[in-house]
This record gives structure tokens, C-alpha cells and sequence, in this order.
């Protein structure tokens, strides 16, 4: 009896510190959600990006996100930009150059990464480690017609309190898939941030008409911080309507920072991107920064292509895509590919 008290303590102690933060979260969120950001001008987006596309289950293995995006006019406002990132860039020629447009868009998501053999509970030394990460970005965006310029901030935690373990565990129960039993090897608690400067440049337009065309874009960033730091450069090509108005929020990454073709009207879009990045760290395979954790040896140098597909139709749009990357650590026996994922609505 005493045996199964305490048992039920610990079970109780668990599911008491799993609410308590997930309560955290929540009234982050609903702060969020009541500030003046919410208008009828605004897009929000849900996010899930899988391995299971491309048949496979290990490395990044799912991602699920939330983001909404705001255009903000020609200024950025204080009442709709987090005051710590406000004051840091108000005095900036980012925030004040003339002849630009600016916006901002939050996101909260969640990332999950195992080895390729999730079906032992044995550490796998030389194969990725199980992490969890639970991340809120913040981006703004101030563009004229042929540049984009941005600076995105980010802050989360990895480590078991970001449920990755949950939410597989009970993915694979309901998807009939094999239960993950190593997640107890999982990177421990440890809160993460990052910090990264992008532009994107609209090198060349080919206007068929005024509403359908084709367009070349030139991309690159620099980004520092626990989460990661890296440097990534590349170029895009889109086909279809509306590239003026959608290449502002362009993404190399559309299952990280979703493209918006939401409009009054149907349109489409198909897009293809090819890119090289050098990543110095990344926690997800180095493993944690402050105690002592399992790691491989990240491969720095990395290419990755991507292609997607973009419909809308009067306030809604989906966006299909999918991507292939390099090799991300020297063990690595597999390349990373992955799908994703999104839908969006004005809001």
C-alpha cells in the first residue's frame, strides 16, 4: 500500500508540474491573444511539417506551429511590437527609413527530433539525440518593392518540459506506428534563444499580366544563439498570382515561416528554392550547453532544396510543400526530408 502512495505521489507530482507549465504557456498565450494585434487585416496560419512524406520516421521528425502575421503601415507600433524588441529598434534605420512597409508576425510551435531507431530504449551514441523543443518567434518585416528586411527573435525551452515525448508518444498511438521508447535519453531542460538578421532581394520580374508572372529571389541571413547559429544564402523562383503582394513574407523555409497567398480572390503559386547554410551550433545535436548531455559532430557545411505549391481562394490558402536537406552530422546515415503543411485565413 505504501508502495502505491508513493507511486500515486510521484504520478501526481508529474502531472502537477506538466499543468503548471502547460498554465504558463496558456496565459502567454491568451496575453497573446488579447492585445490590440488581432485586427481584420491580419493572417493566421497553422503549421505541421512530417516525416512521414517521405516514408521515414527519425531526425526532425514532426513540427507543429502557430503564427499570426500583421501589417503594421509605415511605422512599427509600439502597441502592437513586444516593448523589449520595440525599444531596441525604434531609433534604427530599420524601423524609420522612408518609402518602406513594415508588418510583424509572431509564432508559437513545437519541434521534435529522435534518431532513426526509435524502437529501443538504449542510448544510440552515434546517431542524433532525442530532443524536444518548444519555441515563440517574433519577426518583423519592413520592405519596399524589391527588398525585404528583416530581424526575427526567438525564446523557448528544450528538454522534457516541451512534451515532445506526449505529444509523439500519443501521435503513434493513434497512427498505429511504434511506440518511441528512448525519449528517457532526451536533452535535458534548458531555455534557448536566437537572434537573426535576414533580407530577401527580388533580383528579376517577368509580368505576364498584371496579376500572373514569374520571379527570381536572392536570399541570405546570419543568425546567433543557443537555439543555433548559422549563416544560410540561396535563391528562390515563383510561378504564379500575386507575387508582388506575397514575396514580402517569402520564405526559404515555408514550413518554418509560412508563405501567405491568402486573398478575395483564387490564385496560385509554386515555388522552389535551393540553398547552402554553415551552421556552427545547434543544440538539437550538440546537445546542452550547461550539463553534460549525449551529442554527435554536426556537419557545419549543408545544402537543402525545397519545392511548394500555394493555392488561395477568396480568404483561405494551403500550402503544400516539401524539403530535402544534407546531412546534418557526421554519423548521419540518411539525408533529412520532411513535408509540411499549411493553412491560412485573414483574419
Amino acid at each position: 500500500m505504501t508502495k502505491f502512495a508513493n507511486i500515486l505521489n510521484k504520478s501526481s507530482f508529474t502531472l502537477s508540474k506538466k499543468i503548471s507549465v502547460l498554465s504558463r504557456l496558456g496565459i502567454v498565450f491568451l496575453v497573446f491573444l488579447s492585445q490590440p494585434m488581432i485586427a481584420a487585416d491580419g493572417i493566421l496560419t497553422f503549421t505541421w511539417e512530417n516525416d512521414m512524406f517521405s516514408n521515414n520516421d527519425g531526425q526532425y521528425t514532426n513540427g507543429i506551429g502557430f503564427n499570426y502575421a500583421h501589417p503594421l503601415g509605415s511605422r512599427f507600433k509600439e502597441d502592437f511590437t513586444p516593448s523589449p524588441i520595440y525599444w531596441l529598434l525604434k531609433d534604427s534605420d530599420f524601423a524609420n527609413e522612408a518609402g518602406k512597409r513594415r508588418g510583424i508576425y509572431h509564432q508559437l510551435g513545437q519541434a521534435m527530433f529522435t534518431p532513426e531507431d526509435i524502437n529501443t530504449s538504449t542510448l544510440i551514441e552515434d546517431d542524433r539525440p532525442y530532443a524536444g523543443l518548444l519555441l515563440w518567434s517574433t519577426t518583423l518585416v519592413s520592405f519596399d518593392n524589391t527588398l525585404s528586411d528583416r530581424w526575427t527573435f526567438s525564446l523557448g525551452l528544450v528538454g522534457p518540459d516541451a512534451f515532445a515525448k506526449d505529444v509523439q508518444t500519443q501521435f503513434h498511438k493513434m497512427t498505429g506506428s511504434d511506440e518511441p521508447l528512448g525519449w528517457d535519453n532526451q536533452l535535458s531542460n534548458e531555455p534557448v534563444f536566437k537572434i537573426e538578421r535576414g533580407m530577401l532581394f527580388r533580383a528579376l520580374e517577368l509580368e505576364v499580366n498584371p496579376s500572373f508572372g514569374m520571379d527570381f529571389l536572392t536570399f541570405g541571413s546570419i543568425g546567433v544563439g543557443t537555439l543555433s547559429s548559422d549563416a544560410k544564402a540561396g535563391i528562390s523562383v515563383r510561378i504564379g498570382h500575386s507575387l508582388d503582394q506575397t514575396y514580402p513574407m517569402f520564405s526559404s523555409f515555408p514550413v518554418r515561416n509560412p508563405n501567405y497567398l491568402s486573398g478575395r480572390s483564387s490564385h496560385w503559386q509554386i515555388f522552389a528554392s535551393r540553398a547552402k547554410s554553415y551552421v556552427n551550433n545547434d543544440i538539437t545535436l550538440d546537445g546542452n550547453n550547461f550539463t553534460n548531455s549525449h551529442s554527435v559532430d554536426i556537419i557545419n557545411d549543408r545544402m537543402f532544396s525545397v519545392l511548394g505549391v500555394s493555392i488561395g481562394f477568396q480568404s483561405w490558402s494551403i500550402m503544400l510543400s516539401y524539403q530535402e536537406s544534407s546531412k546534418t552530422f557526421e554519423t548521419q546515415t540518411e539525408e533529412t526530408n520532411y513535408g509540411a503543411l499549411s493553412i491560412s485565413a485573414i483574419w
